[in-house]
């Protein structure tokens, strides 16, 4: 086989996908790249039905044409000479987008994933670990309370991984389906918005006077004041979310003094984290070391990828899989695109 088709989802414009044909030469392969198969790639929902309706971007610069997706378990079918990371025949999670094959240097490699691993689950490892950069940036230790805003994949995902840490966690929405999820999956708290303000259950627990953690994965103003409200002095918001996007200019000061500077509060960003090989000495969270944990993690049964996986569709139904995620006719979490599939 010297020559591989691949076929590639690109955004062409707001509410259009295209499957365009991307021709790999397997005779052509650099000392330190390797050719892969697709196999199962995730949906980034708050991510990529954003893009798929034209919100604006996070980034300056244009929107369209665009990849999408970022989660990506495939199979290695070649690698070039120099090549130390994986081998043929070898499962690794990547960053590619949606994309049946492709080809990119074995730095680009994540993780090689285990033969006992399913792979309906493990494609869901980047949205546990971006909920595990938020429990570290919110410098989370046992006994702190935990608040979770937001339920969607990472908020899900958040609060899975803080339950299975023995954290008092609460788990904040307006939407039933989402809290009776949460009950189903995890020993956390359910909490309505609404009880939020007004009960507040946390302060039953010792003196406390508000959550010592507050993770944030929604993008509305509301949900943001939320958070200010339910932390307290000292307290920590990490932002999985990005409060304002879409979003009408917020009713309140979304940095209020009655807030952030009297509780002198700390508001940090979460997601991205250091790729690089460096000694655990220097840095100790790397993107990668942070993939084996939550490998070995899913592997002992801690963390169960599949809770977060809605459904399984067919990755040539990836623009009806954004139309139906838009329209939130249910509560949804991850979709998960099969290539293994006939198109």
């Amino acid at each position: 086989m010297e020559c591989i088709e691949s076929r590639v989802a690109t955004l062409v414009n707001p509410k259009q996908v295209a499957f365009h044909s991307q021709r790999i030469d397997m005779s052509s392969t650099a000392s330190e790249e390797i050719v892969a198969e697709t196999l199962y790639s995730a949906i980034s929902t708050g991510t990529e039905v954003a893009a798929w309706r034209g919100d604006p971007p996070l980034r300056p610069g244009g929107m369209y044409p665009r990849l999408v997706g970022y989660c990506n378990v495939a199979k290695v079918l070649q690698v070039g000479a120099n090549v130390t990371t994986t081998r043929p025949g070898s499962i690794v999670f990547t960053h590619q987008s949606h994309r049946s094959h492709f080809r990119c240097n074995q730095d680009a490699v994540i993780a090689e994933l285990p033969s006992d691993l399913a792979l309906t689950s493990a494609v869901t490892l980047y949205f546990f670990h971006l909920a595990y950069s938020a429990v570290l940036a919110g410098r989370f230790i046992p006994g702190h309370q935990v608040g979770i805003i937001g339920l969607g994949v990472l908020g899900v995902a958040a609060t899975m991984l803080l339950d299975s840490f023995g954290a008092l966690t609460y788990a904040i929405s307006d939407q039933d389906d989402g809290l009776a999820k949460i009950g189903a999956l995890s020993t956390s708290c359910a909490v309505l918005k609404q009880a939020a303000k007004t009960e507040a259950p946390w302060c039953e627990v010792g003196d406390a006077e508000g959550l010592d953690l507050v993770v944030s994965s929604s993008n509305r103003w509301e949900d943001w004041h939320l958070a200010l409200e339910i932390v307290r002095k000292g307290g920590v918001i990490a932002t999985l979310g990005f409060p304002g996007r879409a979003q009408p200019p917020p009713f309140l000061n979304p940095l209020s003094t009655q807030y952030f500077y009297e509780k002198q509060l700390h508001l940090v960003a979460c997601g991205k984290l250091p790729d690089s090989e460096v000694p655990p000495d220097i840095f100790r969270f790397t993107l990668k070391r942070n993939f084996a944990f939550l490998i070995a993690y899913m592997r002992s049964g801690r963390i169960i990828g599949d809770s977060l996986v809605s459904k399984i569709a067919r990755a040539s139904d990836l623009a009806a899989v954004y139309q139906q995620l838009d329209e939130r006719k249910h509560f949804e979490l991850a979709t998960v695109l099969d290539w293994t599939c006939q198109q």
